[in-house]
């Protein structure tokens, strides 16, 4: 039995009175996720809090949602790869922590299948919505062209529905077990198996820690790392964590500020474009961009759709549906920066009528450095420390710690995108020699210093786990030196090696699958065997 809004319903009702819930949760969340982006509710950290707060359990919520993205850190949706969901795993666990009153590591090894099924839902979404690819290419034929926005926009519906259903499904599944029965089952369980879930569970963000690690290249900053490793798991101190990061962020920016700065680079190409016209493009591209993302071709219908207003007012006729075939193309690009070079392409297409070969080639010699650019500096780097701050700041007591990321990434991420399609049209053509690839490295530097930097300094607060051999005498050895804390040092150790054996692993070519089972085993072994223990998870 359960209590959801004041109501106590009887387990199958409960099961579908929560599939319906989360549907509808999912399904929202996935149209923000492929429109605007502005919660970002299918990451683990904010599905977790959602989750918490509506089954009236925030506490509980947070913490399953913190210690998931944790797992999830560098499993980003980069390109066309498409990882296991665990946003839908972290939604699935707090359910289940909810009716079975187990532990919330626990919760989250046994809802990891959850993450599997929305994996391949997610993948059936995209597959279909390729239809809506064929679609408006007819449509281009027939010169429909003002038909192209509804078809475009229909992907996010299609997702939404997939991706919600995969969560339904996993909820009712979890739900309609009976939360009592299963917490009966799992308390008679032998106390050997509780500890080695436990302690899986505890040690499972080393995937996470590991795969961003992999992506950010930690041999090139690895001292920032080993410092800030350091400095936490040594210092057993208040704040130590916040003390760090303050004082490394200050020395890393000063190291690299002339990298931040970028002036002009000069007039670009002269382009006369309406301020309506141009103010249409612009919210199609920051907020609409990936709509329709298919596996065909990503995101050119969105791409389409953005540069449209722009595309009616230049051409007319036979020559406007010449440009949107032209324009139907692939393209994938971080979507962040991707006004950048829709405002860009305007400027061309207004001042070159009719040079699509140019525009083309343009347009496809900045795709692939702006992908790598933006995956590795907005949605690694910069994402990465903001959920770090957020875990942080749950580690703290802060429940509220996910309101935090999504305010601050919205002011980053929503700058960018309104700033880079007005420095784009502003520029013209000179943003190809404003954006050299030696100013871009030195941007990618910092935020890589800084995300590596951080890492190195979450990994000891992450890892809670402590050695049951020996504990007594570490103890003592840590109230002899009062500020340092042997224990923690540990503990952080081993969280370290678990972290860098993933990173080595995902060097390997391993997948993120085979990763989780290793780390998995490796942790339940070690809390079987009661070598060491789960001292709770990251906890409010």
């Amino acid at each position: 039995m359960l209590k959801v809004f004041g109501v106590i319903l009887m387990t199958l009702q409960t099961a579908l009175l929560l599939a319906v819930i989360f549907f509808i949760y999912e399904f929202l969340a996935t149209m923000d996720a492929y429109g605007p982006k502005i919660i970002i509710g299918i990451l683990p950290l904010l599905s977790g809090f959602f989750a918490g707060i509506l089954l009236g359990n925030v506490t509980l919520g947070v913490i399953i949602g913190a210690n998931t993205q944790l797992i999830a850190l560098g499993a980003v949706p980069m390109g066309g790869a498409v990882p296991p969901d665990f946003g839908m795993v972290a939604i699935t666990a707090v359910v289940l922590a909810s009716i079975a009153n187990i532990k919330p590591e626990v919760a989250v090894v046994l809802a990891l299948p959850a993450g599997i099924l929305g994996m391949y839902f997610d993948i059936i979404g995209r597959t279909v919505n390729v239809g809506l690819v064929h679609r408006v290419d007819k449509l281009i034929e027939e010169g429909a062209v003002d038909k192209i926005d509804r078809w475009h926009l229909l992907g996010m519906p299609i997702m939404g529905l997939f991706r919600g259903a995969a969560v339904a499904i996993a909820v009712f599944i979890v739900a309609a077990l009976g939360g009592e029965a299963l917490g009966a089952f799992l308390k008679s369980l032998p106390s050997w198996i509780l500890d080695g879930l436990s302690v899986a569970g505890a040690l499972l963000p080393a995937m996470g820690l590991g795969l961003i690690l992999m992506y950010l290249g930690l041999e090139r900053y690895k001292w920032y790392f080993i410092i800030a490793f350091i400095l936490v798991s040594l210092i057993n101190i208040p704040l130590i964590f916040a003390i760090v990061i303050i004082v490394g962020f200050i020395v890393i920016w000063c190291k690299h500020k002339e990298a931040l700065k970028i002036e002009g680079g000069g007039e670009g190409v002269e382009a006369k474009i309406p301020s309506d016209v141009l103010r249409s493009s612009k919210l199609r591209s920051v907020l609409f961009f990936e709509a329709s993302w298919n596996y065909e071709l990503m995101q050119g219908l969105g791409y389409l759709y953005s540069i449209l207003p722009i595309l009616k007012h230049i051409y007319k006729g036979e020559e406007l549906k010449k440009a949107a075939k032209a324009h139907l193309e692939f393209f994938n690009t971080n979507p962040v920066l991707a006004p950048m070079i829709v405002s860009l392409d305007g400027v061309i297409e207004s001042a070159r009528k009719g040079d699509l070969d140019f525009v083309r080639k343009l347009k496809i010699g900045l795709m692939g450095p702006l992908a790598g650019f933006g995956d590795s500096v907005i949605w690694l780097a910069t994402g990465g420390v903001l959920l770090i701050l957020a875990i942080t700041l749950v580690r703290m007591g802060i429940v509220w710690g996910p309101l935090v990321f999504i305010l601050l990434f919205d002011i980053v991420t929503f700058t960018i995108r309104f700033k880079s399609f007005d420095f784009g049209y502003k520029r013209g053509t000179s943003l190809v020699r404003v954006l050299t690839e030696e100013k871009m490295r030195g941007i990618r530097e910092f935020a890589e210093t800084l995300a590596v930097f951080s890492i190195g300094a979450i990994i000891p607060i992450v890892f809670q786990i402590r050695p049951v051999i020996g504990a007594e005498l570490l103890a003592s050895i840590d109230a002899a030196l009062m500020i340092f804390s042997v224990t923690i040092f540990i503990s952080a150790l081993i969280g370290l090696g678990l972290t860098l054996l993933a990173k080595y692993l995902y060097g390997k070519g391993f997948k993120i699958l085979h990763v989780l089972l290793i780390i998995f085993a490796i942790g339940f072994i070690l809390g079987a065997l009661r070598i060491i223990g789960a001292v709770g998870y990251v906890s409010v």
